[in-house]
């Protein structure tokens, strides 16, 4: 079936670079306790980060791209 991988291992957060703009997207988030996680939260300041330009999508944090 299309869309199916023999290894069933799918990304649950990525990030790309789209034209001039940047996309972060997670499949995680559908459950009030998700939010309540640290670690969530980590994963959305740094996600947001990102589209921001406040860091590179590597997962460390650092000065504005320029």
């Amino acid at each position: 079936k299309e869309g199916k991988r023999a290894d069933k291992d799918y990304a649950l957060a990525w990030t790309k670079e789209y034209g001039k703009g940047r996309v972060f997207y997670t499949a995680f988030g559908h459950r009030d306790e998700v939010w309540a996680d640290e670690r969530f939260q980590k994963l959305m300041l740094g996600g947001l980060g990102y589209v921001m330009g406040l860091n590179d999508g590597s997962g460390k944090t650092g000065e504005k791209k320029q």
